[in-house]
């Protein structure tokens, strides 16, 4: 009897033992994973409440144990200041947060120095998932580095040229979604700004917005350095950097720099305040009446009412025109999210983007702050008017200005041509120095930067 109950007390403890360890077991399979999100806000508290609570649902429809602790960016510094503090969290290995937003400006620079983590994306995302990017959106294309994706794309960005058809009307310029009169051409457009701002009393013809100085969209638009004109050509835009032909005093770009000077001091179509300006001060020029022609981001469409009071029936957007094509020349902009290569979760990290990245999330991003996904099933009038009336006439508009758009020169110096392009063109611009010494500038200021980076190697 004493040697079965032993026995039956063995069984017992092995019993519960067997118990315990499971239950330890268990409880670490089903322990709650958290992931930090820094995520680039750009919408009222509101919708950004809204918008976390798509991804948290999004992640439990997955089947996914995951806490999403959402970050967002510093509203309050400029964007160079936000990267910067980004780039110091993957200098010195922080682990957090876990995954973060990055922009165009961001993307080379990040990959050349291993802050992205290409083979965390590629093992854990559905391999269907690269599927879905919408074809013509070059910036994927140049996301994809090295056949690897270090990074999933989740808005573009793209230039389009707002016009005020009410005050082009009177003089029987005719406006649709798709052109500007019969004849997109920059002199039509000038003509138009001159002929309509004088009979007016307008102010303005035409006005581009350089954020306070720091913007560089506009500046690379009229270079049209995504062509390959300031390095001997498209093969040599994405590098070697350090060892590349500098081209700057090639006659495209000198003709594409007195064609936009000329906007300023001959034509006199564009102020020269508007150097200082950021989008919302020109959107409210614009609204107000102030001027024929504004170049803004393809957010301007959906902001444009709410910011102004101006009425849809007085304005539309149209594709952006070059000084020297009669087509579009927008260059790409775009968001995209990483995951921090120092990040301790990250599976998780990577699910928690491709829950970011479901339709219903990016849908909702549209109107909340007029961030266009970058996903060709998502891409069309129907769907996006679901979420934005008013943006859904304007898919062809922006499909058109994404066709025509040029990529920008991803590369670890992109940063540094940007600054260097700013601080040569906005002095020539208003007639500080001519072309001839912007060009000059330009290239002794690009040497320098490709012969820096070449020591840095």
């Amino acid at each position: 009897m004493r040697a079965k109950a032993n026995v039956c007390r063995s069984l017992c403890i092995l019993a519960l033992s067997c118990l315990i360890l499971a239950g330890i077991s268990l409880g670490t399979a089903g322990a709650t994973t958290k992931v930090q999100f820094r995520a680039n806000k750009g919408m009222t508290d509101e919708n950004w409440e809204k918008w976390k609570s798509i991804v948290q649902d999004n992640v439990i429809k997955m089947g996914e144990d995951i806490k999403v602790e959402f970050v967002p960016g510093r509203s309050d510094v400029s964007v160079p200041k936000e990267r910067e503090e980004v780039a110091t969290i993957m200098i010195t290995g922080q682990s957090l947060p876990d995954l973060t937003s990055l922009t165009v400006e961001d993307y080379a620079e990040y990959v050349t120095a291993g802050w992205l983590d290409a083979e965390a994306l590629m093992e854990h995302m559905p391999k269907d998932f690269w599927n879905r990017l919408f074809p013509v959106h070059q910036s994927i294309y140049a996301a994809a580095w090295g056949n690897k994706y270090y990074a999933v794309p989740w808005r573009f960005g793209v230039g389009v040229l707002y016009v005020r058809k009410d005050l082009l009307g009177k003089y029987g310029y005719k406006v649709t979604p798709l052109q500007f009169d019969s004849n997109p051409s920059l002199g039509n457009l000038i003509d138009a700004a001159k002929k309509v701002s004088e009979k007016e009393g307008v102010p303005y013809g035409w006005i581009a917005p350089h954020e306070g100085g720091s913007f560089d969209g506009f500046f690379f638009e009229l270079l049209r350095a995504f062509d390959g004109y300031l390095y001997g050509g498209k093969q040599y835009l994405y590098g070697p950097v350090g060892d590349r032909p500098i081209t700057a005093d090639a006659p495209e770009v000198i003709m594409t720099l007195k064609a936009w000077q000329d906007l300023y001091l001959k034509h006199k179509i564009m102020p020269k305040e508007a150097i200082s300006w950021n989008n919302s001060d020109a959107m409210r020029m614009f609204g107000a009446g102030k001027s024929v022609f504004m170049r803004l981001w393809n957010f301007g469409i959906t902001q444009l009412e709410p910011v102004t009071g101006l009425s849809s029936e007085k304005w539309a957007a149209t594709p952006l025109y070059s000084a020297m094509s009669p087509h579009g020349n927008s260059s790409m902009g775009g968001w995209w999210w990483g995951v921090n290569p120092n990040s301790k979760n990250k599976r998780a990290a990577v699910k928690v983007i491709q829950a970011a990245a479901e339709p219903n999330s990016l849908l909702f991003l549209i109107n909340a702050m007029g961030a266009l996904p970058p996903y060709s099933a998502l891409f069309t009038p129907e769907k996006i008017k679901e979420v934005s009336p008013l943006l859904a006439p304007y898919a062809r508009t922006i499909g058109q200005a994404v066709q025509y758009a040029n990529e920008r020169p991803f590369s670890p110096v992109y940063g540094e041509l940007r600054a260097l392009l700013i601080d040569v063109l906005k002095p020539m611009l208003i007639g500080q120095y001519d072309v001839k010494e912007a060009v000059q500038r330009l290239e002794a200021g690009m040497r320098k930067i490709e012969e820096e980076y070449g020591r840095k190697k």
